[in-house]
């Protein structure tokens, strides 16, 4: 489930910015932040990261679209 471990396409609110998680390995969770528009790798424990987060939801698009043009 999403909300208790992350994984790529959740949203989630981390210090008060939305993330969209774009990579969950062993080590660590890659995501984009939306309002600052960075990469970040956060790699600290899962549970530190959902202990201070708060699940937000699925995402209703992918990265690859945000970079799509026609």
């Amino acid at each position: 489930m999403s909300a208790e471990k992350p994984e790529v396409g959740d949203v989630w609110e981390f210090g008060g910015l939305h993330y969209h998680v774009i990579d969950v390995n062993e080590k660590e969770i890659v995501f984009v932040c939306a309002e600052g528009k960075f990469i970040e790798t956060y790699y600290d424990s899962f549970e530190d990261f959902v202990d201070r987060s708060t699940y937000i939801g699925k995402s209703k698009a992918s990265v690859n679209q945000l970079f799509e043009v026609e």
